[in-house]
């Protein structure tokens, strides 16, 4: 999660970009897959070789199901959601490689909502809720980020909605 403020034209503009930890890259993932890919592929060809030929399909599927859980965990590294705020408005976006999803909302009228955890299992939710109108955001973070993601967002509003008030910015 990061955050930047400018203030250059005079008005002001904070945007937070949350993504989810990648612990490696594409290449690391497809040397993973290699490294993990050999030893079954050299035993099932042994095997085969001495007449076992069945296991073949068998140590196949396993490697593409291999496959594509690291395809997978690629794909889900590469999503964000960025919280811009500017002037008298907050825009969400959401995406993988570009924003697939977008949502405004007036800035005067959002509030943050962390919601009680579902079940003990899982965390508590974090929502920009406007006009009866709710967006989640965070959902892959930790419950510490989540909760330190609301205060942060919610002091950030407030902080945004005094200065528009002090600038003459309308709070539509």
């Amino acid at each position: 999660m990061s955050d930047r403020a400018d203030g250059f034209d005079g008005v002001m503009r904070v945007r937070y970009v949350i993504r989810p930890n990648a612990s490696t890259t594409w290449g690391g993932r497809l040397a993973w897959l290699v490294a993990l890919a050999i030893p079954p592929l050299l035993v099932a060809v042994f095997f085969a070789t001495r007449g076992a030929w069945p296991v073949l399909p068998f140590a196949g599927t396993e490697i593409a199901v291999l496959a594509w859980a690291f395809h997978r965990c690629g794909v889900q590294a590469r999503h964000r959601e960025v919280i811009t705020m500017e002037g008298d408005r907050i825009r969400v976006e959401r995406g993988h490689d570009g924003p697939r999803e977008r949502f405004e909302l007036a800035l005067a009228w959002t509030r943050v909502v962390l919601r009680a955890p579902p079940s003990r299992h899982r965390g508590a939710r974090v929502a920009l809720r406007a006009h009866g109108r709710e967006i989640e955001i965070g959902a892959w973070l930790c419950e510490a980020e989540r909760r330190t993601l609301a205060a942060e967002l919610a002091r950030r509003i407030e902080l945004m909605r005094s200065a528009g008030c002090r600038t003459g910015l309308a709070a539509g």
